[in-house]
């Protein structure tokens, strides 16, 4: 029935856009400032360490650019050329680096940052390979989706470990030749870099919330797309469980820097689910049970003869037509009211959530 595909190539679409912010965030280690408080030569180890930290400054401008079309909602496919940049970047710097001496016979700050770039190059290369595989695969289920931010966790773990590691032979080796580091001052950009991923990771959380109903939704839809009551029965009960549930989820997670508009339109989002349930999709039932009711009339009225046909089964079938009808009325006219808040309800979220990307990316 053309209004049931409608909806439910609204819901697919709905579902793209809400997953279009979930990408791979990308962690890159801010290289820390030196304090350098006596003169030292050319072939020093603080200008054996600043040579290195140019070199690695470099893949930071693809990682900012990068990051930056990921909070703009860009998918990882769409975006691919700046991951091939950024890949190639880091090969360059890969080459650059071993290229260099070492300081006096030390090639621990050289191997260090090899190591890193390295592990940096594999995963890019190969693991988000995988997760750009998965991206398609995310859009069909709730559990598909999991797998696929999982994938990412794991990968961004990696990422961190790697980093972390080559933080602590940097500091290493900054001790070892007496090089005073400043603490907790990193470069503005590498500030940026780091908090674009705090901000997606926050995104996630309230977006998987929201996700799981909208899902719960689409079975639902399926369901009365076929027929099937007693499906889509079962599946009225569960979107009422999640939403509930995902509801007293939202109240405990915390304002992001103060700002409670992400949360603010989560709920909203949630509590349509909700209303669905417990209204819209019990009318779009109802149409169904009309429909089934009319089906049996019909095909018993057929089967009679005409000098069966008395009456009584004659007014029984004119009543059962009368209602199917009205029920085709109310229930496009739902369709159609149903279809136009969901997408006044997913762009209201959607553009809540770009800005709060935009406003805590800067």
């Amino acid at each position: 029935m053309t209004y049931i595909c409608s909806q439910k190539n609204k819901l697919n679409e709905t579902i793209f856009i809400m997953l279009k912010f979930t990408r791979f965030t990308f962690i890159i280690f801010a290289v820390t400032l030196m304090n350098i408080s006596h003169a030292l030569g050319q072939g020093s180890a603080v200008e054996h360490m600043k040579t290195i930290s140019e070199i690695l400054e470099k893949s930071k401008d693809e990682t900012f650019s990068y990051l930056k079309a990921i909070t703009k909602g860009r998918s990882a496919r769409k975006i691919e050329n700046k991951r091939q940049n950024l890949l190639t970047q880091i090969r360059s710097e890969i080459g650059q680096i071993r290229g260099l001496g070492s300081y006096n016979g030390d090639n621990s700050l050289k191997e260090g940052c090899l190591v890193y770039l390295n592990i940096q190059k594999t995963i890019l290369a190969e693991d988000y390979e995988k997760i750009i595989n998965l991206e398609e695969i995310a859009e069909k289920s709730y559990d598909d989706l999991e797998l696929y931010l999982n994938l990412q966790e794991k990968v961004n773990e990696k990422l961190q470990a790697a980093s972390d590691s080559f933080d602590i032979v940097y500091k290493e080796f900054a001790a070892k030749y007496e090089i005073t580091l400043i603490d907790g001052e990193v470069d503005k950009k590498s500030k940026r870099i780091k908090k674009m991923s705090e901000t997606l990771d926050y995104y996630h959380e309230a977006l998987l919330l929201q996700l799981k109903c909208a899902y719960q939704e689409r079975k639902i839809v399926e369901a009365l797309d076929k027929g099937d009551v007693n499906a889509a029965q079962q599946g009225l009960s569960v979107l009422t469980t999640i939403a509930d549930e995902n509801l007293v989820k939202l109240d405990a997670l915390q304002p992001y820097e103060g700002d409670f508009s992400l949360i603010g339109a989560t709920r909203k989002l949630i509590n349509f689910f909700k209303r669905e349930a417990e209204g819209d999709f019990t009318k779009m039932l109802d149409y169904h049970i009309t429909k089934e009711n009319f089906e049996t009339v019909k095909k018993n009225f057929d089967a009679k003869s005409k000098s069966e046909r008395d009456q009584e089964a004659i007014d029984e079938y004119n009543k059962a037509v009368n209602d199917m009808n009205a029920a085709v009325k109310t229930f496009n006219e739902l369709i159609n009211r149903v279809n136009k808040e969901r997408a006044n309800q997913n762009k209201a979220w959607e553009d809540v959530a770009n800005e709060f990307n935009q406003n805590h990316s800067k």
